[in-house]
This record gives structure tokens, sequence and C-alpha cells, in this order.
């Protein structure tokens, strides 16, 4: 399971706000497989609370694939939109694929477009206990 929290305070050294998702390597593996599904067939993807997924602080969020990158983190409502090029949703997928060999965390963040970024984008695999 992969908790999402929308947090106000500075989280690995980022200033808040942050959307931090944590969860075990085996949790992001299953994530990443999703993604990859979304890339192939274009459909988006809803998160909402589930089995799969706790969320605090936010409702849902939507991940699109859209022909030009609007959003990384983008808040309205309660609702987090992230609105990427199926480019840059490959480069997402990958950088998850960094955290489901073990414990670590990273950075979603694209520095050669302005996006819409309302809140920190940070992963985060932990020791399964």
């Amino acid at each position: 399971m992969i908790v999402i929290d929308f947090l106000q305070e500075e989280t690995f050294g980022e200033p808040g706000p942050n959307l931090v998702w944590r969860g075990y390597p085996g949790d992001f593996l299953n994530f990443a497989i999703d993604i990859h599904a979304m890339i192939c067939t274009g459909k988006s993807l809803r998160i909402e609370n589930s089995e799969s997924f706790i969320l605090n602080g936010i409702k849902d969020i939507s991940l699109i694939i859209v022909n030009d990158s609007q959003s990384l983190v983008k808040i309205e409502k309660n609702s987090v939109v992230t609105a990427l090029s199926k480019r840059h949703w490959e480069e997402v997928f990958h950088l998850i694929l960094t955290i489901t060999f073990g414990p670590g965390h990273n950075y979603i963040e694209f520095d050669d477009i302005d996006l819409i970024e309302d809140a920190n984008w940070i992963i985060d695999s932990i020791e399964p206990s």
C-alpha cells in the first residue's frame, strides 16, 4: 500500500508544500506497472482511497496523458491533477523504478519545462519490517 500525504512542512530537504508517496518497493513496482499501462493505452488513472492507496490531506489524484505537459502537481478543491506528455510520463516511470529495488527516495521534477507545481512530488520506498 502506498500512503500519499499532502504536507506543508519540509520533507527530505524540500520546503513545503509536499506531496509525499511512501510505500514498500513492491508497492512502487505495482504502481510503475500501472503507469506503464497508462503510457501504452493512453488511458488516465484516478487514484482514490483503496486497498492500494491511502490519501491524507487530498481527496483524489488524476494522472493524465496530454500532448504538451501542463502540470506536475496542480491542486484544485482538494484534488490533484498531473497532466504530462507521454515522454514525461516515461521519465516518471523510470524514476519510480529506481526505488523498487530497495529503500530510497526520489523527486519527480522536470527542470527543462515550466509546469504548474503547487507542491513538490516526492516518492519514498521504505524497508519492509
